[in-house]
């Protein structure tokens, strides 16, 4: 004899739902109808409830349902992107702050901590491993403007959240140091026969010194930028 199935009710708790396919359906004998139950805790505690099934095979027939809500940490990361700009080589730019925080409801377990990339970016950890709910803690991070070119890295952070693991990118670039520039050099006397007193006269621009370097002679260091010199035999 066929059954009808008139409704599937869910009583109790809210954080269970209900996924009903069997509502208004006739079931032929040896035939079956699904119904899923899905359980969203919004709380650490316990839930119950039940389904109730109304047919036409008499009173209704439940089913008991219980459950148990935990919690679960929940990262936040910012800034998520560091650009230190364009920076001269040898100064020493601020380190950044990037601050970790668990906004869920379960303790953050923060695992290895790390920077991959060019290795002239620099991390100092600030956190511990593990952060309770609602907690923050940060790590500075650096760089060594050595070199030359663009650098990149991320700072990369191992954890037990949803969407483990979480990056920073880092990035910057070394200003390129322009080739020196003589604008100006001037010999007085201009020509001379026999070992004298030369003096020289010069300008120039994109150098720290200027080597002189006479045939035959080791370079002689003058000061850049601009100047008289004199140079003797």
């Amino acid at each position: 004899i066929p059954i009808a199935i008139r409704q599937a009710s869910l009583q109790g708790s809210n954080t269970f739902r209900l996924q009903d396919r069997c509502s208004n359906v006739e079931l032929a004998p040896d035939s079956e109808c699904v119904i899923e139950v899905r359980f969203a805790p919004s709380a650490i505690e316990g839930a119950s409830g039940q389904i109730v099934i109304a047919s036409s095979a008499g009173n209704a027939r439940s089913i008991d349902l219980q459950g148990n809500g935990f919690g679960r940490p929940v990262i936040d990361v910012a800034p998520t992107q560091i650009d230190f700009g364009v920076l001269k080589r040898g100064a020493t730019p601020k380190p950044r702050t990037v601050t970790v925080g668990n906004s869920g409801s379960d303790t953050l377990l923060l695992r290895a901590r790390r920077v991959e990339g060019d290795g002239r970016f620099t991390m100092t950890d600030g956190c511990p491993d593990r952060l309770a709910p609602g907690a923050r803690c940060s790590i500075e991070v650096g760089v060594d403007p050595v070199g030359a070119g663009k650098l990149a890295a991320r700072v990369v952070l191992a954890h037990n959240a949803a969407g483990a693991p979480s990056e920073v990118s880092l990035s910057a670039a070394i200003e390129a140091i322009q080739p020196p520039v003589i604008e100006r050099f001037e010999a007085n006397p201009a020509t001379i026969q026999g070992p004298r007193n030369v003096e020289l006269c010069y300008r120039a621009r994109n150098a720290q010194r200027l080597a002189l370097e006479p045939a035959g002679s080791q370079p002689q260091p003058l000061t850049a930028g601009g100047g008289r010199q004199a140079a003797g035999p």
